[in-house]
């Protein structure tokens, strides 16, 4: 008899920091019973927030158009600190000691990024590159070389 905590459809999923979004889908997999479970873009380990997940055949064929909608994001960021890794898990490289910004100046910095460009993701994240996520790589020592893509923010607040 088969399992089943939720039916098949589309729906939101919290991914706490730590777990890979294909984890919540195994979890998914064994609560439910069904076999055909997919989700509409990865979060990297470190982050924490909601997966798209398609549960059943016709969910998973719609996650093609899901990734299409736009998305919102939200991140917390140390001004003047760097790491090896561009994230809170690696060596810190770089520390200095700044004065605390102005809302008006953090507006006028954050502007700068608004509108279409290409941008290269960081290689500590998890792009896949022939079939493996891109932070495997670079955690092992691999040379990874990130393509540029085309994105669009259209607000930062």
């Amino acid at each position: 008899m088969a399992k089943k905590a939720i039916g098949e459809g589309i729906w939101a999923a919290y991914k706490p920091k730590g777990p890979t979004s294909y984890d919540i889908l195994r979890q998914i997999k064994k609560a439910t019973g069904i076999k055909k479970v997919g989700h509409a873009g990865t979060l990297d380990p470190l982050a924490r927030g909601i997966l798209v997940v398609g549960v059943g055949r016709a969910a998973t064929r719609q996650l093609g158009e899901v990734v299409k909608k736009e998305k919102e994001y939200a991140a917390k960021i140390k001004l003047g600190q760097s790491s090896s890794t561009d994230d809170a898990e690696g060596t810190k490289t770089e520390f200095k000691i700044i004065n605390q910004p102005s809302c008006q100046e953090v507006d006028r910095a954050v502007s700068k990024f608004i509108g279409r460009t290409w941008q290269s993701p960081p290689i500590f994240s998890a792009v896949k590159i022939r079939g493996q996520e891109a932070y495997k790589r670079a955690r092992r020592g691999e040379k990874v070389v990130m393509s540029k893509r085309r994105v669009e923010k259209k607000k930062i607040k």
